[in-house]
Protein backbone atom coordinates (compact mmCIF):
# COMPACT_ATOMS: atom_id res chain seq x y z
CA UNK A 1 0.00 0.00 0.00
CA UNK A 2 1.54 3.36 -1.11
CA UNK A 3 -0.36 6.66 -0.06
CA UNK A 4 -3.39 4.47 0.70
CA UNK A 5 -3.64 2.94 -2.67
CA UNK A 6 -3.37 -0.77 -2.94
CA UNK A 7 -1.00 -2.00 -6.42
CA UNK A 8 -0.68 -5.05 -7.60
CA UNK A 9 2.84 -6.64 -7.70
CA UNK A 10 3.83 -9.10 -10.65
CA UNK A 11 6.70 -9.74 -13.04
CA UNK A 12 6.01 -10.38 -16.78
CA UNK A 13 7.53 -14.12 -18.17
CA UNK A 14 8.66 -15.61 -21.36
CA UNK A 15 9.02 -19.01 -22.65
CA UNK A 16 12.58 -20.03 -24.01
CA UNK A 17 12.83 -22.74 -26.41
CA UNK A 18 16.01 -25.36 -26.11
CA UNK A 19 17.33 -28.24 -28.16
CA UNK A 20 19.81 -30.49 -26.91
CA UNK A 21 22.73 -31.09 -28.65
CA UNK A 22 24.71 -34.26 -29.64
CA UNK A 23 28.08 -34.20 -28.10
CA UNK A 24 29.55 -36.38 -30.84
CA UNK A 25 28.57 -34.69 -34.09
CA UNK A 26 27.93 -31.32 -32.13
CA UNK A 27 24.57 -30.51 -33.94
CA UNK A 28 21.26 -30.78 -32.30
CA UNK A 29 19.53 -34.13 -31.31
CA UNK A 30 16.66 -35.91 -32.31
CA UNK A 31 13.26 -35.60 -30.04
CA UNK A 32 14.77 -33.25 -27.71
CA UNK A 33 13.34 -29.96 -27.97
CA UNK A 34 12.02 -28.43 -24.95
CA UNK A 35 11.16 -24.73 -23.17
CA UNK A 36 11.46 -23.61 -19.87
CA UNK A 37 9.32 -20.37 -18.46
CA UNK A 38 11.48 -17.53 -17.48
CA UNK A 39 11.27 -14.09 -15.74
CA UNK A 40 12.03 -11.00 -17.93
CA UNK A 41 15.07 -9.07 -16.84
CA UNK A 42 13.49 -5.52 -17.93
CA UNK A 43 10.32 -3.88 -18.51
CA UNK A 44 9.17 -0.87 -20.39
CA UNK A 45 9.21 1.90 -17.82
CA UNK A 46 8.27 4.93 -20.51
CA UNK A 47 5.92 3.76 -23.71
CA UNK A 48 6.47 7.18 -25.04
CA UNK A 49 10.45 7.12 -24.66
CA UNK A 50 10.66 3.69 -24.77
CA UNK A 51 12.68 3.76 -21.71
CA UNK A 52 13.67 0.08 -19.92
CA UNK A 53 13.81 -0.15 -16.31
CA UNK A 54 15.05 -3.45 -14.27
CA UNK A 55 12.96 -5.67 -11.98
CA UNK A 56 13.98 -5.49 -8.50
CA UNK A 57 12.87 -7.73 -6.52
CA UNK A 58 13.02 -7.05 -2.30
CA UNK A 59 13.01 -9.39 0.41
CA UNK A 60 14.52 -9.53 4.20
CA UNK A 61 16.64 -11.19 6.91
CA UNK A 62 16.36 -11.37 10.47
CA UNK A 63 19.93 -11.82 11.77
CA UNK A 64 20.30 -11.11 16.48
CA UNK A 65 23.93 -10.79 15.73
CA UNK A 66 24.43 -7.31 14.81
CA UNK A 67 28.51 -8.46 14.37
CA UNK A 68 27.20 -11.65 11.99
CA UNK A 69 24.60 -9.17 9.64
CA UNK A 70 28.06 -6.65 9.29
CA UNK A 71 29.74 -9.65 7.92
CA UNK A 72 27.01 -11.03 5.60
CA UNK A 73 26.55 -7.52 4.28
CA UNK A 74 30.54 -7.31 3.70
CA UNK A 75 30.30 -10.37 1.94
CA UNK A 76 26.88 -9.91 -0.03
CA UNK A 77 28.91 -6.39 -1.32
CA UNK A 78 31.98 -8.30 -2.38
CA UNK A 79 30.33 -10.44 -4.16
CA UNK A 80 27.18 -8.86 -5.64
CA UNK A 81 27.75 -9.94 -9.51
CA UNK A 82 28.02 -13.30 -8.42
CA UNK A 83 24.80 -14.71 -7.46
CA UNK A 84 22.75 -16.77 -9.69
CA UNK A 85 19.46 -17.75 -8.19
CA UNK A 86 16.71 -20.26 -9.97
CA UNK A 87 17.06 -23.22 -11.98
CA UNK A 88 19.35 -23.67 -15.53
CA UNK A 89 22.30 -21.34 -14.57
CA UNK A 90 24.67 -23.39 -16.56
CA UNK A 91 23.09 -22.13 -19.15
CA UNK A 92 23.29 -18.68 -17.79
CA UNK A 93 20.64 -18.12 -16.60
CA UNK A 94 19.88 -16.46 -12.95
CA UNK A 95 21.97 -13.89 -13.13
CA UNK A 96 21.35 -10.89 -10.18
CA UNK A 97 23.27 -8.14 -8.49
CA UNK A 98 22.73 -8.17 -4.69
CA UNK A 99 22.23 -5.57 -2.41
CA UNK A 100 21.72 -5.38 1.27
CA UNK A 101 20.10 -2.30 3.12
CA UNK A 102 19.86 -1.89 7.09
CA UNK A 103 16.12 -2.42 7.83
CA UNK A 104 14.87 0.79 9.07
CA UNK A 105 13.22 0.66 12.32
CA UNK A 106 9.53 0.52 12.33
CA UNK A 107 7.57 4.06 13.50
CA UNK A 108 4.63 2.12 14.99
CA UNK A 109 5.34 -0.84 17.41
CA UNK A 110 3.17 -4.33 17.38
CA UNK A 111 2.09 -2.84 20.64
CA UNK A 112 0.42 0.51 18.92
CA UNK A 113 -0.45 -1.77 15.78
CA UNK A 114 -3.05 -4.11 17.92
CA UNK A 115 -4.33 -1.15 20.04
CA UNK A 116 -4.81 0.88 17.06
CA UNK A 117 -7.07 -2.10 15.14
CA UNK A 118 -8.75 -2.53 18.80
CA UNK A 119 -9.76 0.75 18.93
CA UNK A 120 -10.73 0.55 14.75
CA UNK A 121 -13.08 -2.76 16.08
CA UNK A 122 -14.23 -0.58 18.78
CA UNK A 123 -15.36 2.40 16.36
CA UNK A 124 -16.97 0.07 13.55
CA UNK A 125 -18.81 -2.12 16.32
CA UNK A 126 -20.66 1.23 17.53
CA UNK A 127 -21.72 2.56 13.99
CA UNK A 128 -23.21 -1.00 13.33
CA UNK A 129 -24.82 -0.98 16.48
CA UNK A 130 -27.74 1.02 15.10
CA UNK A 131 -29.63 -1.78 13.92
CA UNK A 132 -29.72 -3.95 16.77
CA UNK A 133 -27.99 -4.43 19.96
CA UNK A 134 -25.86 -7.90 20.24
CA UNK A 135 -27.08 -9.87 23.05
CA UNK A 136 -23.29 -11.10 24.00
CA UNK A 137 -21.01 -7.87 24.75
CA UNK A 138 -18.22 -9.63 22.19
CA UNK A 139 -15.82 -6.39 23.41
CA UNK A 140 -15.37 -5.20 27.11
CA UNK A 141 -12.36 -6.71 28.25
CA UNK A 142 -11.15 -8.71 25.02
CA UNK A 143 -8.25 -7.76 23.24
CA UNK A 144 -8.53 -8.90 19.93
CA UNK A 145 -5.49 -9.15 17.12
CA UNK A 146 -4.76 -11.06 13.77
CA UNK A 147 -2.79 -12.92 11.93
CA UNK A 148 -1.97 -12.50 8.21
CA UNK A 149 0.30 -14.75 6.20
CA UNK A 150 2.68 -13.04 4.39
CA UNK A 151 3.76 -16.03 2.56
CA UNK A 152 3.02 -19.75 1.71
CA UNK A 153 2.58 -21.34 5.89
CA UNK A 154 3.57 -25.31 5.91
CA UNK A 155 1.38 -25.89 9.40
CA UNK A 156 0.35 -28.84 11.33
CA UNK A 157 -1.72 -30.19 14.41
CA UNK A 158 -1.42 -33.27 15.97
CA UNK A 159 0.75 -34.45 13.37
CA UNK A 160 -1.69 -33.85 10.91
CA UNK A 161 -1.37 -30.86 8.16
CA UNK A 162 -3.68 -28.14 8.50
CA UNK A 163 -5.03 -25.12 6.66
CA UNK A 164 -5.97 -23.34 10.28
CA UNK A 165 -3.89 -21.83 12.77
CA UNK A 166 -6.42 -22.90 16.11
CA UNK A 167 -6.13 -21.58 19.75
CA UNK A 168 -4.81 -24.70 20.95
CA UNK A 169 -1.81 -24.16 18.05
CA UNK A 170 -1.07 -20.66 19.00
CA UNK A 171 -0.87 -21.64 22.75
CA UNK A 172 1.42 -24.43 22.13
CA UNK A 173 4.04 -22.64 19.65
CA UNK A 174 4.08 -19.90 22.67
CA UNK A 175 4.27 -22.60 25.57
CA UNK A 176 1.48 -19.97 27.17
CA UNK A 177 -1.47 -21.81 29.29
CA UNK A 178 -4.35 -18.99 28.50
CA UNK A 179 -7.58 -20.41 28.29
CA UNK A 180 -9.09 -17.36 27.73
CA UNK A 181 -7.63 -16.84 23.62
CA UNK A 182 -10.27 -17.84 21.20
CA UNK A 183 -9.79 -18.00 17.36
CA UNK A 184 -12.89 -16.31 16.25
CA UNK A 185 -12.65 -16.29 12.33
CA UNK A 186 -10.78 -17.63 9.68
CA UNK A 187 -9.79 -16.91 6.40
CA UNK A 188 -7.41 -19.39 3.96
CA UNK A 189 -7.06 -21.76 0.82
CA UNK A 190 -4.56 -24.21 0.14
CA UNK A 191 -2.16 -25.73 -1.98
CA UNK A 192 0.43 -28.07 -2.55
CA UNK A 193 3.86 -27.23 -3.09
CA UNK A 194 6.72 -29.30 -4.33
CA UNK A 195 10.61 -28.24 -5.72
CA UNK A 196 13.97 -30.16 -6.63
CA UNK A 197 17.23 -29.99 -4.05
CA UNK A 198 20.06 -29.23 -6.46
CA UNK A 199 22.09 -30.33 -2.93
CA UNK A 200 20.93 -34.04 -3.10
CA UNK A 201 19.54 -34.29 -6.67
CA UNK A 202 15.94 -35.25 -5.92
CA UNK A 203 12.70 -33.94 -5.41
CA UNK A 204 11.20 -32.38 -2.44
CA UNK A 205 8.34 -33.67 -0.63
CA UNK A 206 5.10 -32.21 -1.99
CA UNK A 207 3.60 -30.14 0.81
CA UNK A 208 -0.20 -28.83 1.48
CA UNK A 209 0.58 -25.13 2.14
CA UNK A 210 -1.66 -22.39 3.66
CA UNK A 211 -2.11 -20.19 0.61
CA UNK A 212 -0.66 -16.58 1.58
CA UNK A 213 -3.03 -13.77 2.41
CA UNK A 214 -4.82 -15.83 4.67
CA UNK A 215 -6.10 -14.35 8.28
CA UNK A 216 -6.92 -15.69 11.54
CA UNK A 217 -8.66 -12.96 14.40
CA UNK A 218 -8.52 -14.01 17.45
CA UNK A 219 -9.33 -12.48 21.01
CA UNK A 220 -7.84 -12.44 24.59
CA UNK A 221 -8.47 -11.46 27.75
CA UNK A 222 -4.27 -11.06 28.50
CA UNK A 223 -3.04 -9.07 26.09
CA UNK A 224 -0.27 -8.84 28.17
CA UNK A 225 1.46 -12.39 27.76
CA UNK A 226 0.66 -12.49 23.90
CA UNK A 227 3.10 -8.88 23.13
CA UNK A 228 6.36 -10.71 23.03
CA UNK A 229 5.22 -13.74 21.35
CA UNK A 230 3.57 -11.99 18.63
CA UNK A 231 7.05 -10.06 18.04
CA UNK A 232 8.72 -13.14 17.65
CA UNK A 233 6.50 -14.88 15.58
CA UNK A 234 6.67 -11.78 13.58
CA UNK A 235 10.42 -12.28 13.07
CA UNK A 236 10.62 -16.22 13.01
CA UNK A 237 7.53 -17.11 11.33
CA UNK A 238 5.15 -19.66 12.19
CA UNK A 239 5.34 -23.62 10.88
CA UNK A 240 7.43 -25.82 9.24
CA UNK A 241 10.52 -24.24 7.04
CA UNK A 242 10.30 -21.06 8.10
CA UNK A 243 14.21 -20.75 7.16
CA UNK A 244 13.19 -21.52 3.63
CA UNK A 245 10.70 -18.34 3.86
CA UNK A 246 7.60 -20.05 4.74
CA UNK A 247 5.17 -18.72 7.05
CA UNK A 248 5.75 -15.52 7.36
CA UNK A 249 3.00 -13.75 9.55
CA UNK A 250 2.03 -10.39 10.29
CA UNK A 251 0.19 -9.01 13.43
CA UNK A 252 -2.78 -6.65 12.74
CA UNK A 253 -1.76 -5.58 9.13
CA UNK A 254 -3.11 -2.05 8.41
CA UNK A 255 -5.40 -2.91 5.41
CA UNK A 256 -7.77 -4.20 8.69
CA UNK A 257 -8.85 -0.67 8.98
CA UNK A 258 -9.13 0.68 5.69
CA UNK A 259 -12.89 -0.04 4.81
CA UNK A 260 -14.90 -0.77 2.04
CA UNK A 261 -16.45 3.09 1.77
CA UNK A 262 -12.76 4.36 1.68
CA UNK A 263 -10.89 2.13 0.04
CA UNK A 264 -8.94 3.14 -3.46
Amino acid sequence: MVNNNYYSHSASSRFLTRVGINRRRATSEEEIIYSIQVLNESFLKNTKTDEWDNFVFRGFVWIDDESLAEKLQEFVARNSDNFRIGGSTSRGLGKVKTELYPAEVPVVTLQSRIDNFNQALQTRWKLWSIFGKCKNDLLTGKTYFTLDLQSDAILSENWQRTTVISADMLKDVANINDESLEMHLAYSSYDYRSGWNSAWGLMKDVELVTNKGSVYLFSTTQPEKWYPVLENLSKNGIGDRTCEGFGQVEVCNEFHQVFRENAK
